[in-house]
């Protein structure tokens, strides 16, 4: 019998050996990050649909709801979620064992007895085992307890594949307002390009001109000179810092669309779409308010964290409460001294974890303070929510006021080029009055490059505007559609976006809640007096 120990402990040392020799990792190698970076790029531009023409602002948006890399992430997480949902529901069901072992013994087992009172041997040396021996079991159990707290999980995971659902709504709202602004940047750039390489090429030229003038001395004109090229030098650096500020957006618009950023392409609206009239917004501002709170993703993932908050009051509850447990199972053993080798059992148990009990409160009371926290958090987001419909719907009235400017003094600027370049007589050299014409044109051309980056800025603005509302581009019933379809579409929602949905969105609001009431809704809260506190104290 003593033989058995050293073996054993052996056996144990070697184990935990095996264990720390092996337990560690391997470094990140090179060959894994080229097999991994071959694989991520493949994923990530090989799966597209080709551009086989010029983008629309709309074919812009469907790539980017269908290809944006950020919404990928968004709608796996969605996936993520859902899978937590049937793992939780497995908890709710009962466990079913089944086991079987094999043991062997090298000696055999051998017992006896001795009387307590006189010491004297009362049972002989007997054999109640076989030295080799199988037994088997298949049984079905099931925890109440168990149960039910696995069914308040799976309600708390349902509402987190929620959260992801409206993270995964606020990732498209975030891509519709950047890919709306990086477009008309980008188109605005591409409309401009050439107009300002050609006339920037004749600008240069006629510096020198000028430049070589002055410096000849046999003129009065010195100071005109001086001033008609500091004129165009400075319009030509002003021009330079418009180009700045349209710059890249090409760029970011492919990052937004998940294109390769060496994939060539180009954008089909023209000079004529970018200074087309911008949306008018015509809904109230209580209207606005209504639909935003209602709508945004924001405020709705607020309402489930608050709910599983809440859940988890109840979970605290449910584990101060004692285990019930039952099983039923069908038994073999093929130890040949048992008169049966077959045979069914069934157990009842009731178990109580004092501790448990005794620490509720200070769980139940640790639950309550972060459904409070939650709440808390939501309220923030409603006020942050009402703050920013208010502020995108000013911003927005003041860029459609500052759009109508510019294109009032781009009108000037080009009237004023014609009038001079009329007037210049196409066989007089005279190079002060070629400066002057010079200094119009690229005025018109500096009046019509922010005349068209303020347009790109109110459709920014206006853009903003609609994810502030957290209005969906795509109905929620939509199917799986081709690129094509979803931007027709896309170009019909926001084109009827204050007439249709808004109004049937406000409309759906006034007949089902109370929150357009002008005594007891939402205006009637934001205008309510404050209540006066006699020596108020912070």
């Amino acid at each position: 019998m003593t033989r058995f120990y050293p073996l054993s402990l052996i056996l144990v040392v070697s184990c935990f050996a095996l264990t720390s020799c092996t337990g560690s990792s391997e470094p990140v190698g090179i060959a894994e990050q080229e097999r991994s970076l071959t694989e991520d790029l493949r994923m990530m531009f090989d799966d597209q649909e080709p551009v086989t023409k010029p983008l629309s602002l709309y074919d812009a948006m469907a790539r980017g709801i269908a290809y944006n890399l950020d919404a990928r992430v968004a709608a796996q997480a969605e996936i993520t979620e859902g899978g937590k949902i049937d793992q939780q529901a497995l908890g709710i069901l009962p466990s079913v064992n089944a086991r079987g072992v094999y043991s062997s013994r090298n000696e055999r087992d051998i017992i006896s007895g001795r009387d307590a009172a006189t010491g004297a041997q009362s049972l002989p040396p007997t054999q109640f085992e076989d030295s080799h021996q199988r037994d088997a079991g298949l049984d079905i159990s099931w925890n109440i307890l168990d149960a039910g707290l696995a069914y308040a999980r799976t309600q708390s995971a349902t509402d987190q594949q929620r959260i992801a659902q409206e993270q995964r709504r606020r990732a498209t709202h975030t891509i519709m307002r950047d890919v709306r602004a990086a477009y008309y940047r980008a188109a605005s750039l591409q409309a401009l390009e050439s107009h300002i390489h050609a006339l920037n090429k004749n600008a240069l030229q006629l510096t020198k001109d000028l430049q070589d003038a002055e410096m000849a001395k046999n003129t009065a004109n010195t100071e005109e000179l001086l001033r008609l090229q500091r004129e165009i030098l400075d319009n030509l650096n002003a021009l330079h810092q418009e180009r700045v500020a349209l710059n890249g957006a090409k760029e970011e618009l492919a990052g937004l669309m998940g294109l390769s950023p060496e994939k060539e392409f180009t954008l089909s609206a023209n000079e004529s779409d970018i200074l087309k009239t911008l949306p008018k917004l015509e809904t109230k501002k209580e209207d606005l308010y209504a639909v935003a709170l209602l709508v945004r993703p924001e405020l709705r993932e607020g309402i489930l964290q608050q709910r599983i908050a809440s859940r988890e009051k109840d979970i605290a509850g449910l584990n101060t409460l004692p285990i019930l447990g039952g099983t039923f199972g069908y038994y073999y053993d093929s130890n040949s001294f048992l008169e049966n080798a077959n045979w069914t059992g069934a157990s009842l148990s009731v178990t109580q974890n004092l501790l448990n009990l005794f620490s509720y409160p200070l769980r139940r009371d640790a639950a309550q303070a972060q459904e409070n926290h939650m709440m808390r958090q939501r309220q923030a987001v409603a006020g942050a929510v009402l703050t920013q419909v208010n502020i995108a719907r000013s911003s927005y009235a003041l860029s459609r006021e500052k759009a109508q400017l510019a294109r009032g003094r781009y009108a000037v600027s080009a009237r004023t080029a014609t009038l001079l370049q009329e007037n210049l007589d196409p066989e007089n050299k005279d190079l002060l009055k070629q400066a002057n014409v010079m200094i119009a044109k690229l005025d018109q051309l500096l009046s019509r490059t922010r005349l068209m980056r303020n347009m790109s800025d109110a459709q920014n603005d206006y853009g903003r505007m609609m994810a502030s509302l957290g209005l969906d581009p795509l109905p929620a019933t939509l199917n799986e559609k081709g690129l094509g379809e979803v931007a027709k579409i896309l170009e019909q929602r926001d084109q009827n976006i204050d007439t249709t949905t808004l109004a049937g969105l406000v409309e759906s609001i006034r007949a089902r809640t109370a929150l357009l009431d002008p005594q007891k809704g939402i205006m009637a809260h934001l205008k309510a007096k404050p209540i006066e506190l006699a020596d108020q104290k912070i």
